[in-house]
């Protein structure tokens, strides 16, 4: 049978302009590990107590009555009975690292004159009470190995209503003997304000417990498991802070924070917190890497979803369509096995590094070329395809969109990391101020998009 000379002309045509291409594919390696920054963070945890929670805690514990004399005979006879009471709560005012401290005093005082003689015993008495408020200032020093230490001082008196006593229209002066009794039950009270101050504020209890539960992994997102673990490297510490009516101890945790999936990965707490880095507090921030994952199966099927239905052009009408595609990784580059057919029919491959691209929020191919194989094949059988002219209108369509991802990253950091509690007591507070891609990683499960969120937050002790 003969081919009419068009039918033949055609033919012709066609196995002159259409090749195919069948090179050895690139041999696919990963590096044994993936090595991510470990990126420290400052968790800001001042432990408060209210000025006015420490009154009355404190105010409970000064001896009622803090001086009692029921004997005009003790003290050489010196005819006179004192009783000491607080009149009222203990005032507390707070500025710096320095504690005001006031006691309203009341005092019953009983004094006279006894005389025995001739065997009589002959005496008049009268009794007073009178009012004053006694000063003391205590001042608060954090060491190393978290113990106080504090130094409480008298400050002297103001009298609100002063000793009178008057016996047979003379006055008996009984205030000077009054205040040296004072003066002298200054220091066992200073004493008090000082033992019941260091039990009260025990920081090394307190941060032994957020020591160890700020290692407890938390679970951020249920869906896909996502654990957030921080493991704590230093404690650092300020000196004791007043304002608002609230006293506060600057605590800060430095800690190296990281994120996994699966199951809850178990802590490895160090038993004790170590002693307190006194060197001033670092800048409260935080700053943590989510790990978004794009599987070589899902990185194919976005990519073929947008090169579907896409012609590639060239001169002299030459025309190539992708009807496939093969993702993997080799070191840091990704290869991309591209199935063709029209002008150019068969297998190529290209290779590039998988970069962000902030602007559109999305991974794509930087330096896509031929893979050296592929090159020297199409230099011999399609030299129009090389000089950049395929892979340049490939590349585009070679991208992944993380938007989503990302959004999803900030809401979640968002409620688990700035406004949450890790209990009823102990709760984070902060603000998220960036959140975008610290580096691409290619493994054999596909290409990995560390994602690092960074912001201020605090641990709140209440």
């Amino acid at each position: 049978m003969r081919l009419h000379p068009s039918w033949a002309c055609l033919a012709l045509a066609l196995v002159a302009c259409s090749k195919t291409l069948a090179p050895p594919a690139p041999t696919a390696s990963y590096t044994d590990a993936v090595v991510r920054e470990a990126v420290p963070s400052t968790l800001a945890m001042p432990v408060q107590v209210s000025v006015s929670y420490l009154e009355k805690t404190l105010g409970a514990l000064i001896p009622q009555p803090l001086y009692n004399d029921n004997s005009l005979d003790d003290n050489g006879g010196d005819n006179l009975m004192l009783r000491v009471d607080l009149r009222q709560p203990m005032r507390l005012a707070a500025k710096g690292n320095t504690l005001d401290v006031k006691l309203p005093l009341k005092v019953w005082a009983k004094a006279g004159y006894r005389v025995d003689k001739f065997g009589l015993t002959l005496g008049k008495y009268e009794e007073t009470t009178f009012e004053l408020d006694a000063g003391f200032l205590t001042t608060v020093n954090l060491m190393p190995d978290y113990k106080l230490r504090l130094n409480t001082q008298a400050n002297g008196y103001q009298w609100i209503k002063k000793p009178t006593i008057s016996l047979a229209g003379v006055e008996i002066p009984i205030t000077p003997i009054i205040e040296r009794i004072l003066d002298q039950q200054q220091g066992p009270i200073a004493k008090i304000v000082d033992q019941e101050l260091t039990k009260y504020l025990d920081l090394r209890d307190q941060a032994t417990k957020l020591w160890r539960l700020v290692q407890e992994p938390m679970l951020v997102n249920e869906q896909y498991r996502a654990w957030l673990s921080l493991t704590p490297k230093t404690l650092y510490a300020g000196q004791l802070q007043a304002a608002n009516g609230v006293l506060t101890m600057p605590l800060g945790l430095a800690v190296v924070a990281s994120t996994s999936l699966g199951a809850k990965p178990a802590p490895a707490p160090i038993p004790n917190a170590p002693n307190l880095t006194m060197s001033g507090l670092p800048p409260q921030g935080f700053a943590v890497n989510l790990v978004t994952k794009i599987p070589w199966a899902e990185a194919r099927r976005l990519a073929l979803a947008q090169l579907s239905g896409q012609v590639f052009e060239f001169e002299g009408g030459r025309k190539i369509q992708v009807t496939d595609l093969e993702l993997y990784g080799q070191g840091k580059d990704m290869v991309i096995g591209a199935s063709l057919t029209g002008s150019l029919d068969g297998k190529i491959y290209l290779r590039g590094t998988p970069v962000f691209e902030p602007q559109n929020e999305r991974v794509a191919l930087a330096g896509a070329d031929f893979d050296l194989q592929t090159s020297n094949k199409l230099a011999k059988a399609a030299a129009w395809a090389l000089h950049g002219k395929l892979q340049r209108k490939m590349q585009p369509y070679l991208a992944f969109s993380v938007a989503d991802q990302l959004k999803e990253g900030r809401a979640l950091v968002r409620k688990n990391l700035v406004q949450n509690s890790l209990r009823p007591d102990v709760k984070l507070a902060g603000t998220l101020d960036t959140l975008a891609p610290s580096g691409i990683f290619v493994t054999p499960g596909g290409l990995e998009v560390d994602v690092r969120a960074s912001g201020k937050i605090g641990v709140r002790v209440q």
